[in-house]
């Protein structure tokens, strides 16, 4: 075989020879390093093993040290894969339960929309699900909303409704019957 064939077929398996000053292939690594700067810190609980893990990357070996440069790629890789995300927040959903506890039950024609939206509050959820964590809490509101106040209670709202009006329409009386008085003494000193 002519040294023309055997230099053809090598650049066609694309298997070229190496040489021990070769660099390593370091594509395993850049592509570990973009996944992990592709990531959002603040999401997880310890972000810490992946940084170190693309901090102790040594760039610079050759291509017999390619499992050293691999298993660098692998440590990134794991440290990815053991990240944990944080816990979502719950803070609404607790204010919204609290007001709903506070409201009396029996003052209400049907209070199981709140308690079913309370029971439908679903505990584990992390970061990255916190948008379903606010829909529960705007749930648990919109139910205690539309929630229906007894008859009773009604007509006595109406009722101190009506009385707090006939007071505002005496208070605005008095003040006009004040300003009418004081405007004939100053136009009787005219």
């Amino acid at each position: 075989m002519a040294q023309w064939q055997v230099c053809e077929a090598f650049a066609q398996a694309g298997n070229y020879p190496r040489f021990k000053d070769n660099p390593a292939d370091y594509s395993a690594v850049d592509a570990a390093i973009a996944k992990a700067k592709a990531l959002k810190k603040d999401d997880y609980k310890d972000f810490s093993a992946v940084e170190t893990a693309v901090n102790d990357v040594a760039r610079g070996k050759n291509f017999t040290e390619q499992a050293d440069v691999d298993a660098m790629a692998q440590a990134i890789e794991n440290a990815i894969a053991a990240l944990q995300y944080k816990e979502a927040d719950y803070t609404k959903v607790a204010e919204a339960i609290a007001k709903a506890n506070a409201l009396n039950k029996n003052s209400y024609q049907d209070f199981s929309a709140v308690e079913k939206a309370i029971a439908a509050v679903v505990r584990d959820k992390n970061i990255t699900q916190q948008s379903e964590v606010d829909a529960m809490a705007q749930a648990i509101r919109s139910a205690g909303q539309k929630a229906f106040l007894r008859w009773r209670f009604f007509f006595r709202w109406r009722h101190h409704r009506r009385r707090l009006q006939q007071f505002q329409q005496a208070l605005c009386q008095h003040w006009q019957d004040r300003d009418c008085h004081q405007a004939r003494r100053h136009q009787g000193s005219d």
